[in-house]
């Protein structure tokens, strides 16, 4: 227990332990509801998805859904920002490792998590650091997908009859094309009052719906026509539900010919709907005058679903993630730097000699040196203000910018090409009250063949969750850019302001507690939110639609079993998609407008970024003492008197002026 007490003492620790407590609760969490799901009664798993809940109403089912989603995305978010801190403690260099990589004329990058020190930190820290960070691609890929909502369509009969069809009790005078069981259960449902009158209005409104889930087999009851001039015509059909899901639904409203189908219909139905709302005498499907119709009422048969594989890979990844972290949070206590404090205090305490004479040296110095560190005095020249972008690595800087425009692009790609294949109306009106998240007959992503069931389930899981993996991605670089801001906030405020250290380990003296690591809360907190709005937006900006197909079994009426089939597809929705590229041009204007504004002091302070070389070269006081870490510090000119030659800037607990102009500086 001491072992563990004694590894734990350092805040990062806690910290650490803090995100994998959090990480090994959604894996209980996980869990528990994966045995829960599989185990229960009703799951009825069939094809790779079970059943959590049915019958539910589909507005019901899907609040569920959506809340659900939240709470995975606020999960996922919070197990990415745990591996985010977690990485880059592992990849922190020791001050011995620092030493030998300045022996060698190379630097490393304090304060940030890097790849560039992946090659100086033990094999264990580099292993773990690449397994947590594999290991986020998989688990947003799959998590959003886990659990989802099907929507409920019902295949039914569109019939037009005379007005003596819901009167003539004797049913074997009717013509033979009424004389089926379907028409004959129709007149039962109808005696029995299970049966829906509704005048032409009504009855639109009723049936103008993308997926039919709460109505079925309907009559069109048409004045004036006798019944073997209706049995010529046959005026009778069936609708294909999946057809109608998938391209234009209720396309029979708008025909004029009975033989006219969905695939011949030469104008969009869904655009003709509200001139014949505003206008009922105008509707006239089949080219009959409707007088009423007789709607068949059923129960929406919406059903919350989940995938039993994807839980399960979820749920063991969740662990694999909290072992990963624990793992980390329990390496042995070499001491890393962790942040920008801890190498000050270290290189103040024991000055590193491979940096001697290089006061005034900056990261861009040191990186545009190729053999050697430019260690001869400097004359110091009239001064610019920096921008904070100059503390940024400039691979860092462009990856960042390039993945964010990428991102940007391939949703305004989806979008065009969405808007390309929309049938009838494109206006923004119209591609607004589609909804966020909502699946529509006009946005569903022919992704892949219905046979090919499980795998082209799976298909559809990862195209409609890549994006998540690409934003993973993002959130990593677009932290790490951050973090280096900071550190040149921090950096620049020592050359106008004397502070403590902020140090990650406990503060003695005047040094101070850290951060969220390096990144203060007013940079990690609004980060944290932001990935989790756009894990959310992104969620319901393309997902996976799950349609149940339903034969309405006409005589048994609403309460009676449905034997539905299914479809799977992609969706997308135009309304998210214009959210997630506005939130995502938010972000990108946030970091350049943060990166091009100039820092503070208007010194002579080199920007270092998180290069090591840099850094150590601003802490060789004049007058050595181990202590001075754990006074108040500031950077300046510490040696200066008349006469004096050998100028040098440094750290310093005692008195330090701002360096002069023409001055050459050791």
């Amino acid at each position: 227990m001491k072992f563990l007490s004694d590894r734990v003492r350092s805040p990062w620790r806690k910290a650490a332990l803090g995100f994998c407590a959090g990480s090994l609760a959604s894996f209980i969490a996980n869990l528990s509801f994966t045995i829960w799901a599989v185990s229960r009664s009703g799951s009825n798993i069939q094809n790779g998805v079970g059943v959590i809940s049915e019958g539910s109403s589909c507005s019901r089912a899907k609040n569920i859904n959506t809340g659900i989603h939240v709470f995975i995305n606020v999960l996922s978010s919070i197990l990415l920002a745990g591996s985010n801190y977690c990485m880059q403690f592992l990849s922190a260099p020791t001050r011995d490792q620092i030493d030998k990589a300045h022996q060698k004329t190379q630097w490393v990058d304090i304060g940030v998590s890097s790849t560039r020190n992946l090659f100086i930190i033990p094999w264990g820290n580099a292993l773990i650091w690449a397994l947590l960070s594999l290991s986020s691609l998989p688990l947003h890929l799959f998590y959003n997908s886990a659990i989802f909502a099907s929507i409920s369509t019902n295949e039914y009969n569109v019939t037009v009859v005379n007005e003596a069809f819901m009167t003539q009790d004797n049913r074997t005078e009717l013509p033979p094309y009424l004389q089926t069981s379907d028409l004959d259960a129709m007149y039962r449902a109808a005696v029995e009052d299970r049966v829906q009158r509704l005048d032409p209005s009504t009855c639109l409104n009723a049936y103008a719906s993308n997926f039919q889930s709460d109505r079925g087999d309907l009559l069109l009851v048409t004045p004036g026509f006798t019944m073997p001039l209706m049995e010529q015509n046959n005026l009778g059909l069936r609708t294909e539900a999946l057809y109608r899901a998938t391209t234009q639904p209720y396309w029979w409203m708008c025909t004029q010919d009975w033989r006219v189908t969905e695939f011949s219909l030469s104008t969009n139905c869904e655009d003709m709907i509200p001139q014949f709302k505003a206008h009922p005498d105008s509707w006239t499907p089949f080219n009959v005058t409707v007088k009423e119709c007789y709607s068949l009422q059923t129960s929406e048969r919406c059903r919350l679903l989940f995938i039993p594989t994807l839980c399960w890979l979820v749920t063991v990844l969740n662990l694999f993630k909290a072992l990963l972290m624990l793992s980390a949070a329990l390496r042995p206590d070499t001491k890393p730097l962790l942040t920008l404090g801890d190498a000050v205090a270290s290189f103040v305490a024991v000055p590193d000699k491979c940096t001697d004479n290089m006061c005034l040296v900056s990261k861009q110095d040191i990186v545009g040196s190729l053999r050697s560190w430019p260690r001869t005095p400097r004359l110091l020249t009239k001064h610019k203000r920096q921008r904070k972008f100059a503390a940024v690595s400039t691979a860092r800087f462009y990856t960042c910018i390039l993945l964010d425009m990428l991102a940007l692009l391939l949703c305004a790609g989806l979008f065009v090409y969405g808007w390309f294949w929309i049938t009838g109306e494109r206006n923004l009106p119209t591609l607004m009250a589609l909804g966020l998240g909502t699946p529509s007959s006009k946005t569903i992503i022919q992704a892949s063949n219905p046979n090919w069931g499980w795998y082209g389930l799976l298909y559809n899981v990862i195209l409609a969750n890549s994006p998540q993996a690409v934003l993973s991605v993002l959130y990593f670089i677009y932290n790490g850019l951050f973090t280096t801001i900071s550190l040149a906030i921090e950096w620049d405020s020592y050359a106008r302001n004397r502070k403590g250290l902020r140090v990650s380990s406990n503060p003695v003296g005047a040094q101070r507690a850290s951060y969220y690591l390096q990144l203060p809360y007013r940079y990690s907190l609004p980060l944290l939110a932001f990935s989790v709005i756009l894990h959310w937006l992104i969620s319901q900006s393309i997902f996976l639609v799950f349609i149940d197909i339903s034969s309405n079994p006409i005589g048994a009426g609403p309460e009676s079993n449905y034997n539905p089939g299914s479809y799977n597809a992609c969706g997308w929705s135009p309304v998210g998609v214009i959210c997630v590229m506005v939130v995502g041009v938010v972000m990108v204007a946030v970091l350049l407008l943060c990166g091009c504004r100039r820092l503070i002091s208007s010194s002579v302070m080199p920007v270092v970024g998180s290069c090591s070389a840099a850094i150590s070269a601003a802490c060789h006081p004049v007058l050595h003492d181990e202590r001075a870490c754990l006074e108040p510090l500031q950077w300046g000119e510490s040696n200066y008197y008349e006469g004096n030659e050998n100028r040098h800037c440094s750290f310093s607990s005692g008195e330090v002026n701002t360096p002069q102009e023409g001055i050459m500086y050791y």
